[in-house]
């Protein structure tokens, strides 16, 4: 199957697709506030690619496809935001909230234990974490994917987590540095 996501990120002004967003969102006067003008327009986007994939892929389409609809995991607003703009969760099937799994591999309190592991066992430990995140509610993170899992059922879409994250760094990098 395709996942087909508008762009990655889309809700984060310190991007350029965040900028377009806001900027088209703005010109189309879908709110005053940017931010939102910007989850608005991501939402109409979205559904306007999900609508040509759909004509191209044809009656395959609901095999073929799985039309995702992009929010944040450290705040609701914005899945919901986008999700209910002109009804768009009507037309996708899931809600990608990027929830960064993994990632204390590459925190520096964690340092001696991720570099005490081999590759097997530190990609072992990832597919562990990944296959907990995949229900709902989710045990092992935090209560912000759990409301995201709720606030994507509720209106009958599924939670593929993207943006699963790995990163493990050097000991000495910071978590703002590339790993």
């Amino acid at each position: 199957k395709i996942y087909l996501e508008y762009s990655n990120e889309v809700w984060n002004g310190i991007y350029s697709q965040g900028q377009f967003s806001e900027t088209q969102g703005l010109i189309a006067g879908l709110d005053p506030n940017q931010n939102i003008a910007g989850f608005k327009w991501y939402a109409d986007r979205s559904v306007e690619i999900f609508q040509i994939f759909n004509q191209e892929f044809g009656p395959s389409a609901d095999q073929r496809l799985v039309r995702v609809l992009g929010g944040q995991s450290a705040n609701p607003f914005v899945g919901t935001t986008v999700m209910d703009h002109n009804n768009a969760a009507q037309f996708a099937d899931g809600l990608a909230i990027a929830p960064y799994f993994a990632d204390t591999f590459g925190f520096p309190d964690h340092a001696a234990i991720t570099l005490g592991k081999t590759v097997d066992e530190i990609l072992a430990d990832a597919e562990v974490l990944w296959q907990n995140s995949q229900t709902c509610p989710a045990t092992h993170f935090p209560n912000p994917v759990y409301r995201k899992c709720s606030i994507a059922t509720a209106r009958d879409l599924g939670l593929p987590l993207t943006g699963g994250a790995l990163p493990v760094c050097r000991p000495e990098a910071s978590r703002l540095q590339a790993c």
